[in-house]
């Protein structure tokens, strides 16, 4: 019988806590496609039973109705000033056990690894101490993920969809291990297999960049990072079409229509992956912005890619000349992941104008963590996060005011 340590159950319990906590400040309608989908949930309207009908009330829902209809939130991108009425959020609490209980089931998997990580680093590094330190790393980086603001709105929705997001992102524990891969990919194929394909995209791309080959020629890895991106971009509506016409692909089709309706998309397509990435910081379904969290991070980052400039002197090995004996072999080089998700992001954005939201693309945080922990140390990056977690709580009891 192998106990949960306080070291790895405090970030879990503090995690619910912070997912109920943020959606005690959030309109309680500020979920993707609410009114179709408590209308559905109130007639039974739908192909399968909600997990969110096992947990709200009849009563609940037409109060969720009632505030709907008192309540509209719409917040263009470019805009500045944003406002929420006091009446859009649940002041009487009905929605917290409920929530509570919808998140920690659809959690559980994920939650269930963090709090025995101890015995699963063990478990899956072995008696190499090098693929120990690896898993701890990838661990680490998980954990750190889920106290994304993003992360934390995400999980917290009333939605089929937040089992399938809280399980990717296990992913990175997959990356060479075969056994783990087919097991996580077997279980979210169950849910949603066309984000599956996605998600497969993503692995295939970080394992080419990160084969023996490739980390000694990287000329090979940016050059294909850079045929992604052409090719989205110059050739991303004949893909599209071809595919259509030879694969009769709802998904396409739903985008196909989509696109004929508005004539040209909201936004200019080079501006999609960025507005994506901004999702994946925090950007509800309704389009509210922590902008002081937006620039809390890029901030954060300048200051690092200055410093990183000014320490080049200093230099670093190159993996060409390092010995692959002298490391683990499940190791991820870290340099791969920015490329792998810029070029990654860019494809599937350009390609699937629809499909630019940051749900989708939940899984690429512990990649951007395990990178980030590659240059500052766990405590910094969390502290880091508990800023910006709250620069995202003024900035919605600002909107309030």
């Amino acid at each position: 019988m192998h106990r949960v340590s306080r070291n790895a159950l405090i970030p879990v319990l503090c995690f619910l806590l912070a997912v109920l906590t943020l959606r005690v400040f959030l309109p309680v309608i500020d979920e993707p496609d609410f009114k179709e989908r408590i209308s559905r949930i109130l007639t039974l309207k739908t192909e399968f039973v909600s997990p969110a009908a096992s947990f709200v009330s009849h009563e609940m829902k037409e109060a969720g109705i009632d505030v709907w209809l008192s309540c509209g939130l719409d917040y263009s991108m470019p805009s500045l000033t944003q406002k929420l009425e006091s009446r859009c959020a649940d002041h009487s609490g009905s929605l917290f056990l409920p929530r509570f209980l919808f998140v920690f089931l659809s959690s559980f998997p994920l939650l269930l690894v963090l709090a025995f990580r101890e015995r699963l680093e063990n478990l899956l590094g072995g008696s190499n101490l090098l693929n120990r330190c690896e898993y701890r790393k990838r661990l680490d980086a998980i954990t750190l993920s889920i106290f994304m603001p993003s992360t934390l709105y995400f999980l917290g929705l009333f939605s089929f969809e937040t089992v399938f997001m809280a399980s990717s992102l296990l992913i990175l524990l997959s990356v060479n291990k075969l056994s783990i891969f087919i097991l996580l990919i077997s279980f979210l194929a169950l849910h949603d297999i066309q984000n599956v394909i996605v998600l497969l995209l993503f692995i295939s791309l970080i394992k080419f960049f990160n084969s023996k080959y490739i980390l000694t020629n990287r000329w090979i890895a940016y050059a294909v990072g850079v045929i992604l991106v052409g090719v989205a971009y110059f050739h991303g509506d004949s893909i599209r079409n071809l595919y259509y016409l030879f694969s009769n692909d709802s998904k396409i089709l739903q985008i196909v229509q989509v696109m004929d309706e508005q004539g040209e998309d909201k936004y200019h397509v080079l501006l999609r992956p960025g507005i994506t990435l901004l999702s994946l910081i925090f950007m509800t379904a309704h389009g509210f912005k922590a902008w002081s969290a937006f620039g809390f991070i890029f901030g954060f980052v300048s200051c690092w890619v200055i410093n990183t400039f000014i320490q080049k002197v200093r230099g670093e090995a190159d993996i060409s000349k390092q010995s692959f004996a002298e490391k683990s072999l499940i190791r991820i080089e870290p340099w791969t992941i920015p490329l792998a998700i810029v070029s990654f992001t860019w494809f599937i954005c350009v390609m699937l104008p629809t499909y630019a939201f940051g749900k989708y693309y939940l899984f690429l945080l512990p990649f951007c963590f395990y990178f980030i922990n590659s240059f500052f140390s766990r405590k910094m990056v969390f502290f880091g996060l508990i800023l910006t977690n709250l620069l995202v709580l003024v900035d919605i009891s600002i909107a309030y005011l």
